[in-house]
């Protein structure tokens, strides 16, 4: 039996299918605009990971930088909204502003609270928020998990002395010879140090393992009860998510365990796709959950993108050069383009 959610999602994309139908294409579940090319500089969708001062494991914005940044968007006349409110526009007939920006930060980190939210409501300004949902639980994203075991047992130690005897017995085992597995090219805003093993480990081993082997390393190298520990300091609460609803930001879904979807399978992706939605329906009450985050960015096959639009109004990608960027911004509503915040640097970021 179709949940009510699901069938509100359903209905709403029925609608949103039938909006776009005059001035645009809708095929299967995946809608795209026939929409007008607009310059790349009048809009500007940037995404945050970490925002602190001293060094992060994984993309890392100073708060300096990003008040900056913000103050270069405003003083450019751009007018600040969530992914949500530009996609309402978009399929309601509302004009756009001219020129617009959204502020989208991924994974539910702490620093976006203590942080960036202050920061936010100093400014008058909205954001978006794509939170992995395992973290309610008490559960590490592998990827988080492995960024702060790098932080704590080292690179280089992971690499020579601890990850061979977790993959040992695996097919994944080979991917530790850099001869075997090259990494060039990918992961370029990353530390050169552990640019190969972050790569590898997030995008080869199928997530159930992952998961498995993250419990595993931290239970023998950090200490029992020590992951529960660590998502409780480094990731946001469910009383932090309320909080930042109820001062109108925007708190959507960025999965429930951050999978590599390009390589996932439909089905799992279909779970996490839901779940995470519901979990933040129901632990945010009031959260609309329209937007969705793609996890780790690039290119999704068009079956995955057809299950997004199942369940979301949107999908928003995470691209790390301009010149990835399609030229019609919002031709495909599951394939929209949010730019990594280091391709913005006006002359005051620091």
């Amino acid at each position: 039996m179709v949940d009510k959610i699901h069938l509100r999602a359903y209905t709403a994309h029925c609608a949103l299918w039938l909006s776009l139908s005059r001035r645009g294409i809708c095929r299967g579940a995946v809608c795209t605009l026939k929409e007008e090319k607009r310059p790349m500089d009048d809009v500007m969708h940037l995404g945050y990971h970490y925002v602190r001062n001293e060094k992060a494991p994984g993309p890392n914005c100073s708060p300096a930088r990003l008040r900056a940044q913000i103050r270069a968007l405003k003083e450019g006349g751009y007018e600040f909204l969530t992914c949500e409110e530009v996609v309402s526009r978009l399929t309601s007939n509302r004009p756009l502003p001219e020129k617009h920006a959204t502020l989208s930060f991924d994974d539910g980190l702490k620093d976006q609270f203590t942080t960036v939210f202050p920061i936010l409501q100093n400014l008058g300004i909205r954001g978006t928020f794509f939170y992995i949902t395992c973290a309610l639980d008490g559960k590490l994203p592998p990827v988080i998990g492995f960024q702060i075991l790098i932080e704590l047992l080292g690179a280089k130690r992971l690499e020579e002395e601890i990850l061979p005897k977790v993959f040992q017995g695996t097919p994944y085992v080979d991917l530790l010879d850099a001869k075997r597995y090259d990494a060039t090219g990918r992961k370029v805003g990353e530390v050169e140090e552990f640019r190969r093993i972050k790569w590898m480990f997030n995008h080869w081993p199928a997530q159930a393992f992952k998961q498995e082997k993250i419990d595993e390393m931290f239970a023998e190298y950090v200490g029992e009860g020590s992951q529960e520990q660590y998502t409780r300091e480094w990731f946001m609460s469910g009383n932090e998510l309320r909080v930042m609803a109820t001062a109108d930001m925007e708190i959507t879904s960025h999965t429930v365990s951050h999978p590599a979807l390009d390589v996932t399978g439909l089905a799992d992706i279909e779970q996490e796709l839901a779940v995470s939605r519901r979990r933040l329906m129901d632990e945010v009450p009031g959260a609309k959950v329209h937007s969705f985050g793609w996890t780790f960015g690039g290119k999704f096959r068009p079956a995955v993108q057809k299950i997004a639009m199942r369940h979301y109004a949107s999908a928003w990608n995470f691209l790390s050069a301009r010149t990835y960027a399609p030229e019609r911004m919002y031709e495909n509503l599951a394939d929209i383009p949010r730019l990594h915040e280091q391709v913005f640097s006006p002359a005051s970021c620091s």
